[in-house]
């Protein structure tokens, strides 16, 4: 949990991980955040982070359809 604290921090003020601009950054971060959020697990309050995942659904070429947690959870697209 402490690096998506560290990632929350980052975004704070920012529209994605290096500033207004969606980059490599974000790519290689959103899966990775795509299955934190998807698992039934406890996690803290980290607003940036979720409104930062909330805006990486909005992108058309970035909807999440299947990765290896959905075999986990059972989650559907």
């Amino acid at each position: 949990t402490g690096h998506w604290t560290v990632l929350d921090g980052r975004l704070k003020g920012r529209d994605y991980v290096m500033g207004s601009r969606f980059t490599m950054a974000d790519i290689v971060f959103g899966p990775h955040v795509y299955r934190w959020f998807t698992y039934s697990i406890p996690r803290p309050e980290l607003p940036h982070l979720r409104a930062w995942y909330e805006r990486l659904l909005t992108r058309e070429h970035y909807r999440p359809r299947f990765t290896a947690g959905d075999v986990v959870t059972g989650a559907k697209s």
